[in-house]
């Protein structure tokens, strides 16, 4: 521990004086998803005489590490090598999609199930950097503290085949919150010095992140477009590591959140 605080108070001490100061860095991009999990996409179920079911299942991978994110980074620099910097980030992750198809002579069921998630992310990280004319190659490591949420939405088609038939769309809405995710935070970037004060920038980031909610809650719930939310006495629910049929509670869900960013922006010296 003496060895590592021993040398990386001589790398903070080398390199220029003057370069010491303050910077502030606004980038955004696109990332893909990482480190996915599997997802029934699509699943069919056909039962025409009862006695003869067929079932047709697809698989799909997903990450809500794949979207649009942003950030406004604060950074410092000791000198020419080292710097530090905080990361306050946006995550808004495309959205993910599952349907389920149910048929007999007497009803249909369709249902259309999607997610929507985003994160807000905090990064405290290390900066090491060396420079070349007017570029400066950089890495930097640190850890992700977020702040994520999913929000997971039901509708479902409902048709009775009966000659006295009829049909019925149910709309139903769940946000899943709660807990603090951890991980790890990666990049490689360079940045070109436009003028004294301005750099633009293109950075690759990779994060390593997944998200386990403790909290869920039923925010809508229509039949036909009429509300039937206030018929639920509790619409609030924890998730747990077990359950059983007489608790309330969900078995806990881990969501990946790790993706591989393309961001540009600029810098601007303080």
């Amino acid at each position: 521990m003496k060895v590592l605080l021993s040398a990386l108070f001589i790398i903070i001490s080398f390199g220029q004086i003057s370069a010491q100061q303050f910077y502030l860095k606004f980038m955004g991009g696109y990332g893909i998803g990482t480190s996915p999990e599997t997802i029934i996409s699509s699943y069919t179920t056909d039962n025409d005489e009862r006695t003869n079911t067929f079932s047709k299942y697809d698989a799909d991978n997903f990450s809500f590490g794949k979207g649009f994110s942003f950030n406004i980074t604060p950074g410092y620099s000791f000198n020419d090598i080292i710097g530090v910097e905080l990361e306050l980030g946006y995550l808004k992750s495309e959205a993910v999609y599952q349907k389920q198809y149910f048929t007999m002579p007497s009803i249909t069921d369709n249902l259309n199930i999607g997610y929507n998630a985003a994160s807000f992310n905090i990064i405290p990280s290390v900066v090491l950097k060396t420079s070349y004319m007017d570029f400066q190659p950089y890495l930097k490591i640190g850890a992700i503290f977020a702040f994520s949420s999913v929000d997971r939405t039901v509708d479902e088609y409902y048709t009775n085949n009966t000659p006295m038939g009829f049909s019925s769309l149910y709309h139903f809405k769940y946000e899943y919150t709660g807990g603090l995710a951890m991980g790890i935070s990666s990049a490689l970037g360079v940045s070109y010095k436009v003028t004294k004060d301005i750099n633009v920038l293109f950075e690759i980031n990779n994060k390593n992140l997944s998200f386990s909610p403790t909290k869920g809650e039923l925010t809508e719930a229509t039949a036909n477009g009429v509300t039937f939310l206030p018929q639920y006495p509790n619409t609030g629910f924890d998730f747990s590591e077990s359950t059983d049929t007489n608790s309330s509670k969900q078995i806990k869900k881990e969501y990946p959140f790790s993706g591989l960013s393309f961001l540009v922006g600029f810098s601007v010296q303080l």
